[in-house]
């Protein structure tokens, strides 16, 4: 027999994959989709077959190194491999980073021990138990389940506002899509599926705890019965639906997993950056064996390697959390849209204020739209602007004295207060009262953020650290140091000042670091063991307090200032998320905004409740102005160690575009962060009209342009 040759896909940063041979053990039944361990350098790294019985003309076959070993659980079918390729085409990003997102956790050599177990849920759909829906809220999901049941791509988008019950009518679509595929635990009856759904446990059973290799050379020696071969072939033919939540940042998934084991009786898994390796190692498993019906996730998620997707559901959609931007970029939820298409199944989009896009999308019938215009209550926050060019704030005060005296009174009502800036640490600024200087960050033209807390001087961009001094280092005076501005931690000293027995939480990414404490934080909140809450953006999504009825946005402004297209929707949204915590129950809501720009279009529509008015508006300036998503767009970020090195480089890029009355190119501009890792940042936009092929247009300038090896070049398409 002739050797075999094969193409194998390395997760690592090349587009071309590279030629391996295989035994003859091995090459009896392989297949393109078939994991292998590789020799690499002097790494083994598992791989993705993408080509088989290649053909050697340019060099010596002894050259060529020898296939390891194959994975006998894993094969990407052909609509996942296309997954990865279109991921790596519309993103511009190597092939190989965008395998890594898939399979990295393979090659983890954090993972001593090679035993693994495939997370297996046990689902019985007589313990449901969900909540009725009203004659509305049952109407959308009959509609959606009608396109679910299709098998077809269909996206549908849940435009409702706080407390109108999305979460319950994805609900009631995830149940009738568990309870359409009869291979559960409460199987009893007599059906062929039944019969199969017992030869799959069986087979579960025995191979959870042995190693791939042990697996491996138990198929060779035909150590697996007959019985158990089939079992295998039954499990490719009849596999249970899967569906996938995602959702932006894992602190909200503590409630909504208590909400889903409360209504579904069991629990399903869990899956973000805080995980062990080796949990993630079993889900990886349990995904693509089928045996995981249910996952919840951060974005993420997306790149498991599912056997059956039936539906993804993105909760808050809207949310710039779903964009990623290491390794390679990519935007949840436009990919989960691609892989639906791909795969045909339904997608659930649910925001209470959905991104432009999808409103857009919606509108031109792309989407289906299900308004939910009322939440369960029928009733709305009563929400009052305080002005603060009116309203002249005492010295170190951040609260005008109408706030802090709601507080108050809400306390005293055994009431829970939400106050919210989005701004970590005591102060954003600290200067010198002798000299001026600002203590700046060594590596990034930013400057450090106070930490009372920690007694640490931090730089929110690179992470830099410094023990806080209140001696000046430019000129050496003593205790000259003055903080400027306001964060979280001097909100909470202040309310301290005037509420010294108040129960206070501080929620943000300092404090709420992982699941559990989240959880923790949460149940507390949940269990009015919290009198106040002071909190960013992380406690402005998604939760539900009953006890909550007053909200305070501390400086409503900070959001209206930034360079970027997306602004004002950015502020908008966050308004809105916040506003959406008060009153849920009962008792009617208040909500004071302190700005010290009253007359901001943004308050007019939140006050006069008009949403629709703010998304047309938005629409109408997109549009004349030509921007996405009426147009196509992508960034450049030049980078270099030398200022001037990033400059000429992203002017050089400019000059090399085609003239075209289609093409628009905006720049060279410094970042917001122009020094960041000690590396200067330059961008350049590139806007066409949608007829033009951007990736191809950008592919076409790059490969006719040499990058200085001290420069670096990162791309995004659909810029955040």
């Amino acid at each position: 027999m002739s050797n075999l040759f094969v193409n194998v896909l390395l997760p690592l940063p090349f587009d071309k994959p590279f030629t391996y041979e295989v035994n003859a053990e091995i090459a009896a039944d392989i297949a393109v989709g078939n994991l292998l361990k590789v020799p690499f350098r002097k790494k083994e790294l598992w791989g993705l077959v993408v080509e088989i019985d290649v053909k050697l003309y340019e060099f010596d076959s002894k050259q060529v190194k020898e296939v390891l070993a194959k994975n006998q659980q894993v094969k990407f079918d052909e609509k996942l491999i296309e997954f990865i390729e279109r991921i790596a085409s519309y993103n511009l990003a190597y092939k190989g980073l965008v395998l890594k997102a898939f399979i990295g956790i393979l090659n983890s050599d954090k993972i001593k021990k090679p035993n693994f177990k495939a997370k297996i849920q046990e689902i019985d759909v007589q313990k449901f138990a969900l909540k009725k829906l009203s004659e509305k809220q049952q109407k959308i999901a009959d509609e959606i389940l009608q396109e679910v049941e299709k098998n077809q791509h269909a996206v549908n988008l849940l435009d409702g506002v706080t407390g109108s019950g999305k979460t319950e009518i994805y609900f009631a679509v995830i149940a009738a899509i568990l309870k359409s595929h009869s291979n559960f635990s409460s199987c009893h009856s007599d059906t062929p599926n039944c019969h199969s759904e017992h030869k799959q446990r069986i087979l579960f059973d025995k191979i959870r705890d042995l190693t791939p290799e042990i697996l491996r050379y138990a198929q060779n020696d035909n150590e697996m019965t007959q019985d158990d071969k089939e079992g295998v072939q039954d499990d490719r033919e009849v596999v249970a639906n899967q569906i996938l939540i995602l959702l932006p940042e894992i602190a909200l998934t503590s409630q909504l997993l208590k909400r889903f084991e409360e209504q579904f009786g069991f629990k399903p898994e869990l899956w973000h950056s805080k995980i062990s390796k080796k949990e993630k190692r079993e889900i990886f498993y349990g995904v693509i064996s089928g045996s995981i019906k249910v996952l919840i996730g951060a974005r993420s998620a997306l790149l498991l390697p599912f056997k059956n997707l039936k539906l993804i559901v993105l909760d808050e959609e809207h949310d710039s959390s779903f964009k990623q931007e290491e390794i390679f970029n990519f935007h949840a939820r436009d990919m989960a849209i691609l892989k639906a298409k791909i795969e045909n199944f339904s997608v659930i989009l649910s925001s209470a204020t959905p991104a432009i896009e999808s409103y857009v999308n919606a509108q031109n019938e792309k989407y289906r739209h299900f308004v939910l215009d009322s939440n369960f209550n029928e009733q709305k926050s009563d929400i009052r602007i305080i002005d603060l060019c009116r309203e002249k704030l005492p010295k170190n005060n951040f609260i005008a004295a109408e706030l802090r005296k709601m507080v108050i009174e809400n306390f005293e009502k055994n009431q829970q207060t939400l106050l919210f800036l989005n701004r970590r640490g005591y102060a954003p600024v600290t200067l010198c009262k002798n000299c001026g200087q600002k203590v700046n960050c060594p590596n990034c033209s930013s400057y450090m953020v106070s930490h009372k807390k920690s007694n640490k001087m931090s730089c929110h961009y690179c992470g830099e650290n410094q023990k806080f001094s209140s001696d000046c280092k430019f000129c050496s005076s003593e205790d000259s140091l003055i903080d400027i501005g306001v964060g979280v931690e001097k909100i909470k000293e202040e309310v301290e000042s005037f509420l010294p027995q108040a129960r206070i939480a501080l929620v943000t990414s300092d404090s709420v670091t992982n699941f559990d404490e989240a959880e923790e934080l949460i149940n507390k909140i949940s269990n009015h063991e919290i009198d106040i809450i002071i909190g960013t953006q992380l406690i402005a999504k998604g939760y539900d307090f009953a006890g909550l009825t007053l909200v305070g946005v501390v400086d409503a402004d900070s959001g209206f200032y930034a360079s970027d297209l997306k602004s004002m929707e950015r502020s908008y949204q966050l308004l809105k998320q916040v506003i959406g915590r008060a009153g849920r129950r009962k008792e009617q809501g208040r909500v004071f905004i302190q700005t010290y720009n009253p007359q901001n279009l943004i308050f007019e529509k939140i006050i006069k409740q008009d949403k629709a008015g703010f998304y047309n508006f938005e629409i109408s300036n997109r549009k004349n102005l030509n921007m996405p998503p009426f147009s196509k767009m992508a960034s450049f970020v030049v980078s270099a160690f030398e200022e001037k090195n990033a400059l000429n480089f992203a002017k050089k890029l400019i000059a090399v575009f085609p003239f075209d009355e289609n093409i628009e190119l905006l720049g060279p501009a410094q970042m917001p962060i122009l020094k960041l890792k000690n590396r200067y940042n330059y961008r350049v936009f590139v806007k066409t009209s949608k007829k033009i092929n951007l990736q191809k247009l950008i592919i076409d300038v790059i490969k006719n342009l040499e990058i200085p090896t001290n420069v670096r070049v990162k791309i995004d398409i659909d810029p955040q």
